[in-house]
């Protein structure tokens, strides 16, 4: 999971910033982060798997809040990721 505020070099040509101290599993369990997840193509539940390392399932529930799109596959997940701006990260 690479938070788009995390992120070294920029997708699609949008300017984006390192914040070492920032980005991580817990910031997008904040309120108001859209994430996109890839819930197919041998990645079925993944963000479940992630979001349960935490070791609470209000975890996974806040974290499942937050998705705002769910692919079938990294490449949908990429067309996804490049046509909506609004989303803050993407799980793969």
């Amino acid at each position: 999971m690479i938070p788009r505020q995390a992120r070294k070099q920029p997708l699609s040509g949008r300017r984006l910033l390192k914040h070492p101290e920032r980005g991580g599993l817990k910031d997008l369990l904040q309120p108001g982060h859209r994430v996109l997840v890839v819930n197919g193509a041998g990645q079925n539940g993944m963000w479940e798997d992630v979001a349960g390392r935490l070791g609470d399932i209000a975890s996974v529930r806040t974290f499942r809040s937050n998705i705002a799109t769910y692919a079938a596959n990294s490449a949908l997940a990429r067309q996804a990721w490049t046509e909506d701006k609004s989303l803050d990260a993407w799980l793969i």
